[in-house]
């Protein structure tokens, strides 16, 4: 009885001293039974006195922090220690024991000794956010130790095989037989054409690395390359730069991204010359990398702002007259896919000269590559879109289906005429009909034009309907087979919003212009596309400053104009009151960059308002631009609109 008095003194000179609001010492002896039985484990901490030395919490790290271990202990021992150290000492002795919790503790405090539970959450997440990113910087050293090994030992092969000495006879008849065989591998690696589309593309570089790696293969166990196996050095009659540039070429083909590409110019650069075929793959992988992983075009734009892209770009403008038809419409194709629209405006016509030079050894995928390129580009180029219209006229039947809808998407997108290659495509379909003796609606996918899918077919009829093609056999062959996808559930998703919108054009153009062809998509692509096209148009509601800047000076024409009218499913910029006069405010994105020939979407448009009976005045950005001051301005505006003006007064007197 004795010890529990002692024990629950303890409790209540502890909790007097940390801020209790009792200070009768007669309150706590009336409670000390209570105390005791809400603290039993101070009796036994009291009677087991041979335990171990308690261990301190994180909790109490801040008090009692004068005194290190040792004088606790000998002040212990001396018994210098007052009643309240130590039975709080015999307190954290027992929780430890009992492996209380920070919040155990927490429960023992008075309230205003506890730490908040957001404290404690800031605290936990503190210590969480220092172990991530020390666990970050651990892998990113991991990651650069990987990378500087791999670079290290491509190095080591690299000076290896350049080590190589020419003192070691070889066998004259091996050594013809082997230069031969690797001749003709050489020939052979000259003329693959490696394709831009995902599937062709990546099966020519397995079938390339496949047969390069033969080679070098062979010609190592022949005593070409590096070193042999008894260890003697290898003549200098197989250590030919070709070998190096194939060795090249198939770590360019193995590169996974952009970076990588890059190293592997880099650590090439200045030990020998490169190649056509090497500058043109490089490109080719380094566009394919930004396609693949679909990347913006702000992080394109900072690539080809690089000075090893920059220097990559020069060098394939010099190599260009080396290249074959391939390697031309490698690195337009690839020059088209890093620098977009915004860029490369003189090496585009570089490319054009080059193109024109060796457009009659271009098969269909290279003018399909070709013609994608400066369409994409927006960069017009009549000379060579005639050029390419002559060759793909000769073999219709040859091009494959993305091929096909590519090459009329390119010239339908820059406004090229393409009736020579029309009247083929025409002929090759009645052809086919005549020898397979099917109906117009049994196509099989090995009869010419093939199995085309939605995206092919949408991207066809609209170059149709931009084209002002609508009464071909060949367009009435496209609508029957959209016809086909008119129940296919996936139409209506995300998607197939571009093709959609396509297909609404088209259905705008047999409303306006085919009329009298019967032709019609069916019903429910057509409400389909009318979404679709209303969505687009609401969200491309915005007035550019052009606009704003041309409406204050629309009323020196004493008309009244209504902004952002709509009519024919067109959103008019500016639509004279009273009369079915438009003014159209082109940006831009309405011409081809370096002629200021109208693109087919903006042709499109104009032609379709005109059928359904309006007026359209095309103000530029380009002369609006070179004006200077009000007057000008305003002379600009009257001379546009006056005529116009004009001829309604005329038609409203005769009317009278």
């Amino acid at each position: 009885m004795e010890l529990l008095h002692s024990s629950a003194l303890c409790v209540a000179r502890f909790h007097r001293c940390s801020g209790g609001r009792s200070q009768d010492f007669g309150f706590f002896q009336q409670r000390q039974r209570s105390q005791v039985r809400q603290f039993p484990w101070l009796a036994a901490n009291a009677a087991a006195p041979s335990r171990p030395a308690p261990v301190k919490p994180d909790f109490f790290d801040n008090d009692d922090s004068e005194e290190d271990e040792e004088d606790q202990r000998q002040r212990r021992k001396a018994g210098e220690l007052d009643w309240a150290t130590r039975a709080r000492e015999l307190a954290i002795q027992d929780m430890s024991f009992r492996n209380f919790t920070d919040e155990d503790f927490q429960a023992l405090l008075p309230p205003h000794l506890r730490i908040s539970k957001k404290k404690a959450k800031k605290k936990k997440k503190t210590r969480a956010k220092q172990e991530g990113a020390e666990a970050a910087l651990q892998l990113e050293e991991s990651r650069s130790a990987i990378k500087t090994k791999k670079k290290k030992d491509k190095d080591d092969d690299a000076s290896s095989l350049q080590a190589a000495n020419d003192t070691t006879p070889v066998d004259p008849k091996k050594l013809k037989a082997l230069a031969k065989r690797f001749n003709a591998h050489r020939e052979r690696y000259m003329n693959i054409e490696q394709s831009y589309s995902d599937s062709e593309g990546d099966e020519g570089e397995e079938e390339l690395t496949t047969e390069l790696t033969v080679v070098y293969g062979e010609r190592r166990e022949e005593g070409g390359g590096e070193e042999s196996d008894d260890g003697e050095e290898l003549p200098a009659a197989l250590k030919d730069p070709r070998l190096l540039e194939i060795r090249l070429n198939q770590d360019l083909v193995d590169s996974r991204d952009v970076e990588e590409v890059l190293e592997t110019i880099e650590r090439v650069k200045g030990r020998f010359r490169l190649s056509s075929i090497n500058v043109a793959t490089a490109l080719h992988r380094i566009a394919k990398h930004m396609v693949t992983l679909s990347m913006s075009e702000t992080r394109r734009l900072k690539y080809a702002r690089q000075c090893d892209v920059a220097e990559l770009v020069a060098s394939a403008m010099e190599l260009l007259p080396e290249c074959n038809a391939q390697g031309v419409s490698n690195i337009a194709w690839a020059i088209s896919k890093i620098g977009g629209h915004l860029l490369y405006r003189g090496e585009m016509e570089i490319i054009a000269r080059a193109a024109l030079a060796k457009v009659d050894e271009f098969n269909p995928q290279n003018i399909a590559n070709v013609a994608g390129a400066f369409a994409s580009m927006q960069h017009s180029s009549p000379a060579l879109f005639e050029k390419l219209m002559d060759a793909a006229s000769r073999v219709p039947k040859e091009f494959r289906a993305q091929e096909l809808a590519q090459l009329l998407w390119s010239f339908a997108c820059m406004a090229q005429p393409l009736d020579s290659f029309l009247d083929s495509l025409d002929a090759a379909l009645q052809q086919e009909q005549g020898s397979l003796e099917l109906g117009e609606e049994q196509f099989q996918e090995e009869s010419f034009p093939g199995k085309l899918s939605i995206e092919q077919l949408s991207s066809i009829a609209w170059s149709y309907a931009v084209l002002g093609q609508l009464q071909r056999p060949f367009f009435a062959h496209v609508c029957k087979e959209i016809l086909a996808f008119e129940q296919d559930a996936s139409l209506g998703q995300h998607k197939h919003m571009l093709q959609l919108t396509q297909l609404y054009q088209v259905v705008l153009a047999l409303k306006w212009e085919g009329n009298h062809l019967e032709l019609a998509l069916g019903d429910r692509i057509e409400k389909l596309a009318a979404g679709a096209w209303e969505k687009e148009r609401s969200s491309r509601k915005s007035t550019s400053f052009l606009q704003k800047d041309i409406e204050r000076f629309l009323v020196c024409t004493g008309r009244q104009w209504i902004p952002e009218y709509v009519d024919a499913d067109y959103s008019l910029d500016f639509a004279m009151k009273g009369g079915k006069v438009a003014i159209e405010v082109n940006g831009p994105s309405h011409f081809a960059r370096n002629t200021g020939d109208l693109l087919g979407h903006t042709v499109l448009k104009h032609r379709l308002l005109e059928a359904a009976g309006w007026k359209i005045i095309s103000a530029s950005y380009a002369e609006w631009e070179n004006l200077q001051g009000e007057s000008e301005h305003v002379d600009f505006i009257q001379k546009l609109v006056a005529p116009h003006i004009r001829q309604i007064e005329q038609a409203n007197e005769r009317a009278v």
